[in-house]
């Protein structure tokens, strides 16, 4: 690895880290599945506009979207809503890479490696090490949440590899499509119509910079 690929990888981990603080900010002021709503109406518009759809069936990219932003990040953005910490969010979603193996192994027959197994194990003691730490930063609702989130995001892998495109930008753009009216149904559906009240709070400018930022 020469000090390019470190440095971007430093980089990466940094905006990954700092991209559930600012959920934080938004969730502290909207409903977490509003603000992941916006987030996604953000990221896809005007972008769908300028890339060309992907050559794959339409249920991979609805299927994609679905899981994506509601089992994802709708999942995620909640558990910080209903006292994860944003620290511990960002760690225990990594949960996705143990969960990811399991599946891999036992519904899609492949092989994982000796070396695999063990960095798995360690994995998973060392966040359940983290998850005993009784500061405050762990709650069972929250700690639900985000697990949720985890298998959601293995199975959002799953549904790449059966489409089967090369085109992953395109992917990716094309499968938020269908998540922005999802979320705010049920954000409506969870908290009721003064949900919408709460879009006055977009006037704020931690809002602003969360929904963008995650954008």
């Amino acid at each position: 690895m020469n000090n390019r690929d470190l440095l971007l990888g430093i980089f990466v981990m940094i905006i990954w880290g700092l991209n559930f603080s600012v959920i934080k900010l938004g969730v502290s002021e909207i409903n977490p599945l509003l603000l992941t709503a916006l987030r996604f109406s953000f990221a896809v518009l005007p972008a769908v506009f300028f890339v060309k759809r992907p050559q794959v069936k339409w249920r991979y990219l609805v299927s994609y979207g679905l899981v994506f932003a509601i089992g994802v990040w709708g999942m995620g953005s909640w558990s910080i809503q209903a006292g994860l910490s944003a620290g511990m969010a960002s760690v225990l979603l990594q949960m996705n890479v143990v969960i990811s193996l399991l599946v891999g192994y036992f519904l899609l027959k492949e092989t994982v490696a000796p070396i695999k197994v063990i960095g798995s194990i360690v994995a998973v003691l060392g966040l359940a090490l983290s998850v005993s730490v009784t500061d405050g930063s762990v709650t069972m609702l929250g700690l639900l949440f985000i697990l949720i989130a985890a298998l959601s995001w293995s199975i959002t892998s799953i549904i790449v590899k059966k489409a089967g495109t090369k085109e992953v930008f395109a992917f990716s753009i094309w499968g938020m499509l269908f998540a922005p009216l999802p979320l705010l149904a049920l954000a409506l559906l969870h908290s009721g119509p003064e949900q919408l009240q709460t879009l006055t709070s977009l006037g704020k400018g931690s809002v602003i910079f969360s929904v963008l930022f995650q954008a």
